[in-house]
């Protein structure tokens, strides 16, 4: 049997000849060895490993909105307001430790969290666009905390809860926070441009 060559030509700087894209895809409808094999090595992993920032807001009906705006450069996902409570059916504070709250993420959240936790774990910038206020910034640090972005924290497995520590130490370059006061396509590119940390004195 003859086999002809289906793939994309890949030159010695590892760019790609993208004349060749429909040929990779027609050969992978007639499932063709070699360009199955040239899709898992070259293709495939060149479209999985390119993560977009991330940006957090509360409400889906913003995220989409934002996301319009950007045109694609930004992952925008929502948190959905909250995502970290203290427990109901148990003393929420450790007596023994400066009255510290204890924190848990309650079950409507679990999918949420998850989710987020997964992207900012590939995303090159996660940045935090909850509202100015102070429920908002409040929300910008249980993020941290819930996605582990706390480098104060020892690496360790997730607990159930977990305690709340005035500071929060991430990495400046990668973990940012921004505000804006209207959903407007100047303001967000405005807001991204001017990033802060987060306002201990409003959490």
């Amino acid at each position: 049997m003859t086999h002809y060559w289906a793939g994309p030509i890949v030159h010695k700087n590892n760019t790609f000849d993208k004349t060749s894209s429909s040929w990779l895809k027609f050969a992978l409808y007639l499932r063709r060895p070699s360009a199955l094999c040239i899709y898992n090595i070259v293709e495939r992993p060149k479209y999985f490993s390119m993560s977009k920032p991330l940006i957090i807001v509360e409400s889906p009906t913003k995220a989409k909105t934002i996301s319009k705006f950007l045109a694609g450069k930004y992952d925008v996902e929502a948190s959905f307001g909250h995502i970290r409570d203290l427990p109901k059916s148990k003393i929420s504070i450790d007596v023994e430790h400066d009255f510290e709250p204890k924190y848990i993420i309650p079950p409507k959240a679990e999918e949420t969290v998850a989710k987020l936790k997964a992207l900012a774990k590939h995303a090159p910038e996660i940045i935090l666009a909850s509202d100015e206020d102070r429920e908002g910034e409040s929300i910008a640090w249980h993020l941290v905390q819930a996605l582990d972005l706390d480098e104060s924290k020892p690496k360790k497995k997730a607990k159930p809860e977990d305690s709340k520590t005035d500071e929060v130490k991430v990495d400046a370059d990668r973990v940012k926070r921004i505000v804006f006061h209207e959903i407007t396509k100047t303001a967000i590119e405005e807001a991204l441009a001017h990033p802060r940390s987060i306002d201990q004195n409003l959490v």
